[in-house]
């Protein structure tokens, strides 16, 4: 508030926005949420602020990246428009960089037509490279009992959720049976809170919640496909990855405190996977040989886990 008081002065000159997630873990009560919404608004507006309200916290790299691209290609058509034509470039821009909702349906249904007709067969023998790969990484027992999930966003148009595309554990093949979670603030499916949160989440079940849920222990980890030849500037949120435990937190090699280092390291490799399990160049750039030799992929910044039940 300070920063905001000090600069009101310069308001006059350029619109000032603040992004918030001000009452995202109201959703069950989306008229207590409107509410404080809207006297947060008031206190703000004193300050010549805007506040722009995202319902989950991944919302906020996202937005920053659609800005940014949209800001470049903007400057690229008006560089390229004779005389400049700001208001033209603004239109060529815009339509140019297509909005967010028609990238991300166009994503899922060339993903899902690709991997649908490829029967799940190849994404399965990846997650199964996936569980060797974490028992080898974090020096994990063949005792322990581990699955791996993917969920990517399926039908995004109708749909606000994720889908369990494919898991390691069982076939997802029929439409009609397929499992899916809703986005939700209070969700407790592992995929949902990772992709809201926009980071690796390392949770676990107590030993009194959820006693005949066998699976106790998960790390998910959301994932972005970022399209070729787009300089890493279109990027979309599309997925999940999770590893699961049989294990409670106290036993599972997941949570073990001395394999933190292995697990950090165990993280960018499954960026990896992720980005090219997700990538928007079809199932020619997926084998096995290309995991197994590791492939390079942008690592944008230093994965930090976020630790919880």
């Amino acid at each position: 508030m300070q920063a905001l008081v000090a600069t009101a002065g310069n308001a006059d000159d350029y619109p000032r926005y603040l992004l918030s997630t001000l009452g995202n873990n109201l959703a069950v009560d989306p008229a207590r949420r409107r509410m404080l919404r809207q006297n947060s608004a008031e206190r703000y507006n004193r300050f010549k602020v805007t506040p722009i309200y995202l319902d989950y916290h991944f919302q906020a790299p996202t937005f920053l990246s659609e800005l940014s691209r949209a800001i470049c290609s903007f400057y690229k058509e008006l560089y390229e428009t004779q005389p400049m034509d700001t208001e033209l470039a603004n239109g060529l821009a815009l339509n140019s960089i297509g909005t967010y909702d028609s990238r991300l349906a166009d994503w899922a249904k060339r993903w899902i037509s690709w991997h649908r007709n490829d029967k799940n067969s190849l994404i399965q023998g990846i997650l199964d490279y996936v569980i060797e790969d974490v028992r080898a990484q974090l020096d994990i027992k063949d005792s322990e009992v581990l699955k791996a999930e993917l969920w990517v966003r399926d039908k995004p148009q109708e749909y606000r959720g994720l889908r369990l595309w494919e898991s390691t554990v069982s076939r997802q093949i029929q439409e009609e049976s397929a499992r899916r979670a809703l986005f939700d603030s209070n969700s407790s499916v592992s995929a949902i809170r990772a992709f809201q949160e926009g980071r690796p989440r390392l949770t676990y079940l107590k030993d009194d919640e959820y006693p005949h849920q066998r699976w106790r222990t998960y790390l998910a980890i959301p994932l972005i496909t970022i399209k070729d030849g787009s300089g890493g500037l279109d990027r979309l949120p599309v997925g999940v990855i999770v590893i699961a435990s049989m294990r409670s937190r106290q036993a599972s090699g997941l949570y073990l405190m001395h394999k933190r280092s292995s697990l950090k390291d165990l993280l960018d490799k499954l960026y990896q996977v992720g980005q090219l399990l997700v990538s928007d160049s079809g199932t020619d750039s997926l084998d096995r040989k290309s995991f197994t030799n590791g492939a390079t992929i942008d690592n944008d910044s230093t994965r930090e886990i976020d630790e919880g039940n």
